[in-house]
């Protein structure tokens, strides 16, 4: 699907400035269209139980949505491809290592990946 043929469909989103919203409503303004958001919320799951009661469509980073199947239909995007870039804030230097154990875990693991 593209986005010009989302636009007939209610939308079901974040509240302005929340998660993915941003990213959603720069790519509708870049493609110069205009979507009707019929609920603005705060967390994902209140956004998947809309979706699933029929109540709008929402655009949501591909393992969110895949992970709610088959409680919601799940359809890919074409173009644009919307990313939504994580990084992770450490404090930086010798002998700043998370203190708790499961964020050093996760700081390891992440830098194993990085190389």
């Amino acid at each position: 699907m593209t986005l010009d043929e989302l636009i007939g469909y209610p939308f079901v989103d974040f509240d302005i400035g929340w998660g993915t919203r941003p990213l959603i409503d720069r790519a509708f303004g870049l493609a110069g269209l205009e979507r009707r958001t019929v609920f603005d919320v705060t967390d994902v799951e209140t956004i998947i139980d809309l979706v699933s009661k029929g109540l709008g469509i929402a655009l949501l980073p591909a393992t969110i949505a895949e992970m709610r199947t088959p409680r919601i239909a799940v359809s890919k995007m074409a173009e644009p491809v919307i990313c939504w870039e994580l990084v992770v804030a450490h404090l930086r230097g010798e002998g700043s290592a998370p203190v708790n154990g499961a964020a050093r875990a996760l700081l390891e693991l992440l830098t194993f990946f990085e190389t």
